[in-house]
């Protein structure tokens, strides 16, 4: 009976402290939310719930959506917008295979150099999978490439489309000019 009971008593004790400190670390990304964006006590209850949701809509960690939601939020998306963009920054990342906090910087640069809104988002989504096809090479590898350049291209009047297209022909061509 001892044995059983140890058996039983060890997982679960286990399983309640990892809860409670994945409890408290979200908590801790979430008050850092709260003081990024100025959010009021309910608006951070929503968010902290809102996180809890897509982290189990997506299958992403807690703690990956929050931390991601911090740097989105930070980067000047709104807190009322940040889960919708949070939901397409996942969504890109796991077509792309690439880490989350890595497209979602990424991302934001783009966000940044181009004004975009939350709209104009999925556009932008669908506009670097056309441009990683057409280049022939991994998205993961594409959307960091295109926005390492995107502020001096928005700065010169260069489209989003227009940049893909100049990268796919150059990555395209530049083999066989050798």
């Amino acid at each position: 009976f001892g044995k059983m009971t140890a058996a039983i008593t060890v997982p679960l004790m286990a399983a309640a402290t990892a809860g409670f400190q994945l409890s408290q670390s979200l908590d801790k990304s979430v008050a850092r939310i709260k003081m990024v964006a100025g959010l009021s006590t309910s608006e951070t209850a929503q968010m902290k719930k809102d996180i809890m949701d897509l982290s189990n809509k997506t299958g992403v960690a807690v703690e990956q959506v929050a931390e991601a939601t911090k740097s989105i939020i930070t980067s000047g998306v709104s807190a009322g917008d940040s889960m919708h963009y949070m939901a397409d920054a996942i969504n890109i990342s796991k077509i792309a295979g690439s880490d989350l906090n890595e497209t979602v910087g990424s991302l934001t640069k783009f966000t940044k150099a181009y004004n975009l809104t939350l709209e104009d988002q999925g556009h932008l989504n669908d506009q670097l999978i056309v441009t990683a096809r057409l280049a022939h090479t991994e998205l993961k590898d594409t959307i960091p490439a295109l926005s390492g350049v995107a502020k001096s291209a928005a700065d010169a009047g260069i489209s989003v489309q227009q940049m893909g297209a100049a990268y796919a022909m150059m990555v395209n061509v530049g083999p066989r000019m050798r």
